[in-house]
């Protein structure tokens, strides 16, 4: 199963990470009033929570299991503080949209659309980048570490692989398969493969193209709403724009009223369940790079607490939310859980293709995919549906207000509040 996270969750596990700490929350006085005083919006973690268990309790041979928080007895885990008619600061600058930006978001839109973003009619030459999948294979019998899909690689001097590699890429078409010879250094990093001569079989997929905005492309990906370049990336650059302040405000909605909840209870195996995603992940690299876990964290500036600090907010988080859908009794239609699930799928899957073709599996259809995520994502979109329904219903109740970027004359221009 793909471990997925909402944005808002994404956004506590960065900023925990960072600073590997845990912002303490106290009881509040009740679910829905309360007071505007600042120790009734800024409580703190009740104590007997603290320290009850830790990341040194992780098994890592123990399957743990995320639950369905909507079969919880949510109260036993957190109640709710004020989490109606609050007011919420913003900062300018953290919604800001540059013109770097929008020309990022350009490059992006023309090397997935545009006819020549993948050039498949040419031999490859130097300078090229391309897009291949490779195995290494030493004696015949493929090595760890020698193998890739749709890798991408530039095709020129000083490219950071063995000597021969790139070389051997140089007057190959697209389409194509070919066996390149090499050589490893003899100081190269790996003793079973120092100095040894090996095979790269290469599927080259295609050269990578360098297309730009042009009217006529703009005219045809936009089915002649737009004419021109320059209307385009104005119109695209106005929706970042909204597109930024509207996260934004999501993601202090929902802080907000994570912070003015009291935490009453953990759940170990919901909190280890996220633990042991980031243990596995961090562990893999560390790996990957020749590290201990503990070296490799030193050097990413975190720590394994840091991790289960951030993974226990997590889950508060995530109770935070089923507290709040079952304070006001929402629930949903199949068509709202329906639309959830079609953008769910929009939005993933070409990560879960991109599993599968790792695996070396069949990838999915769009529909199979639907499928796919209905079956093993459920609570997840769930979860989804039913926050768009909680934000929808109690922002209209907010106060929004917008601290300015110390200057506006910045490349990206103003932003006003919505």
């Amino acid at each position: 199963m793909m471990k997925t996270i909402t944005i808002r969750v994404l956004a506590f596990i960065l900023a925990a990470l960072m600073l590997l700490c845990v912002t303490g929350c106290q009881k509040p006085d009740d679910q829905q009033g309360g007071t505007n005083n600042e120790n009734n919006d800024q409580p703190k973690v009740d104590p007997a929570t603290d320290g009850v268990f830790n990341e040194l309790d992780y098994d890592p041979k123990k399957d743990y299991q995320l639950p369905d928080y909507s079969k919880l007895t949510i109260t036993d885990y957190v109640a709710l503080g004020r989490y109606k008619n609050l007011t919420l600061t913003i900062a300018e600058k953290d919604f800001l949209i540059t013109d770097a930006m929008v020309e990022d978001r350009i490059k992006t839109i023309l090397k997935e659309n545009h006819p020549d973003a993948e050039i498949t009619d040419r031999p490859i030459a130097w300078n090229d980048t391309v897009v291949v999948d490779y195995v290494g294979k030493k004696d015949g019998v493929a090595f760890d570490g020698g193998s890739a899909k749709m890798q991408t690689i530039g095709v020129k001097e000083n490219s950071g692989y063995i000597p021969g590699f790139v070389e051997g890429l140089v007057g190959a078409t697209p389409g194509t398969t070919i066996d390149v010879p090499v050589k490893f250094p003899d100081n190269y990093h790996s003793a079973d493969l120092a100095g040894k001569d090996a095979v790269f079989t290469f599927t080259i997929h295609y050269i990578v193209g360098n297309p730009e905005l042009t009217d006529d492309f703009v005219a045809t990906y936009t089915e002649g709403k737009f004419t021109t370049a320059a209307d385009y990336k104005a119109d695209l650059k106005a929706q970042m724009q909204t597109d930024a302040y509207d996260l934004a405000v999501r993601i202090a909605f929902w802080s907000k009223i994570s912070e003015n909840a009291a935490l009453k209870k953990d759940h170990e195996d919901a909190i280890m369940y996220y633990y042991g995603y980031y243990y596995n992940t961090y562990s893999y690299y560390a790996a990957y790079y020749g590290m201990t876990l503990d070296i490799y964290l030193m050097y990413m500036q975190i720590s394994l607490n840091g991790i289960f600090e951030a993974c226990r907010n997590i889950v508060k988080d995530e109770m935070v939310y089923y507290a709040v859908f079952a304070a006001e009794n929402y629930t949903y239609t199949d068509e709202q859980y329906q639309r959830a699930l079609e953008l769910y799928t929009d939005e993933n899957l070409e990560k879960l293709n991109e599993m599968m073709t790792a695996a070396n599996k069949e990838t999915y259809t769009r529909e199979g995919a639907m499928e796919y995520f209905d079956k093993e994502e459920k609570q997840t979109i769930v979860l989804q549906t039913l926050e768009e329904i909680a934000y929808n219903t109690l922002i209209e109740g907010y106060t929004i207000e917008v601290t300015p970027a110390e200057s506006n004359k910045t490349e990206g221009g103003s932003a006003q509040e919505k």
